[in-house]
């Protein structure tokens, strides 16, 4: 069994730790959202049969602290085909979020690492900076919901000059002040790899905005961006259009912010015409119970047919979006 998915409350902790121990071909471990703390994920790492096989854990959901990292970084050594670690929604602070940057250190072979939702702050921010520096495979990270603060974000922007690998951070839910969009949107444009960036609820303003869009319009490869449920209006939706009359973005996320009726249908037209956009998330941004927008005929309403009619992809709450 090359993947062993343990996230149904049926299994018991007993049938992983057989599990775990009998299977000598493990590729990909799921045991997110089992609630498992530092005891127990002690005593299923003991039990691992095999390593040389892993190439995806996600032990995301779970309660997780540093001395749970540091067992994890003596098993990683020996995983030189692991890709991708998943430890979003634990707790891991400061100091689990060193231990996890000396992991990288360790094993060069991970390309992806979430960390969302673990409490950590400038202080381990410092620590992972300092890895990012110096690695040369990491590709993915998420750092979002955590109070990094202005220093920390800082200190990831002087990072982004630096490091030559990273394509994509998420960096949601911190505050981005003016000082702080200033430091990120100069290393975005000294960085050479990024080209996906993620900042839903940033509280970015119309002026913050324009200060991005710049930077971000000086990388002709720059793909994907998130601005969900920030404050952008009516102003930042017509320098997005003005930008793009070229395709250029192949994902980007508006829902949430107070953009006006007007210029939600202009982005729709934008969506149909740009052959390049495969994501846009409409979620919570396109007013879909309008009575004036409703086709009598059809019952349905004229945007939602709109979306239809050009298949686009209409957000489905805050984690994913479906196709029409």
């Amino acid at each position: 069994m090359d993947i062993c998915d343990f996230t149904s409350p049926n299994i018991t902790i007993e049938e992983v730790y057989i599990n775990l121990q009998i299977n000598k071909k493990i590729k990909v471990i799921n045991l997110e959202f089992r609630q498992i703390g530092d005891r127990v994920f002690t005593k299923m790492m003991n039990c691992f049969g095999s390593f040389s096989t892993i190439t995806k854990v996600n032990f995301g959901g779970n309660k997780l602290t540093n001395s749970a990292i540091e067992r994890l970084s003596s098993i990683v050594i020996m995983c030189d085909r692991l890709q991708v670690v998943k430890l979003h929604w634990n707790k891991l602070g400061d100091q689990g979020c060193a231990s996890v940057s000396k992991l990288l250190l360790e094993n060069p072979s991970i390309t992806e690492l979430d960390l969302y939702e673990n409490k950590i702050k400038s202080v381990g921010i410092q620590a992972l900076c300092n890895s990012l520096k110096s690695n040369s495979r990491l590709r993915i990270l998420n750092l979002g919901s955590n109070p990094i603060g202005s220093k920390g974000l800082n200190l990831l922007a002087d990072a982004l000059t630096i490091n030559k690998t990273l394509t994509s951070l998420d960096l949601s839910e911190n505050v981005l002040t003016k000082d702080t969009m200033m430091e990120l949107t100069k290393s975005i444009r000294l960085n050479v790899s990024l080209n996906s960036l993620f900042l839903s609820s940033c509280k970015i303003t119309d002026e913050l905005f324009s200060d991005l869009l710049e930077a971000l319009l000086t990388k002709p490869k720059f793909r994907k961006i998130g601005l969900e449920r920030n404050k952008l209006t009516d102003q930042s939706a017509i320098k997005f259009l003005a930008s793009n009359k070229r395709p250029r973005f192949e994902e980007f996320g508006l829902q949430g912010n107070p953009i006006g009726k007007d210029f939600q249908v202009q982005i729709l037209n934008f969506c149909r015409l740009n052959t390049r956009l495969n994501k846009p998330f409409f979620s919570d941004f396109l007013d879909l119970e309008n009575d004036a927008n409703l086709n009598v005929k059809t019952g349905k309403n004229k945007i939602q047919l709109f979306i239809v009619k050009h298949r686009l992809n209409r957000g489905v709450g805050s984690f994913g979006y479906q196709v029409f």
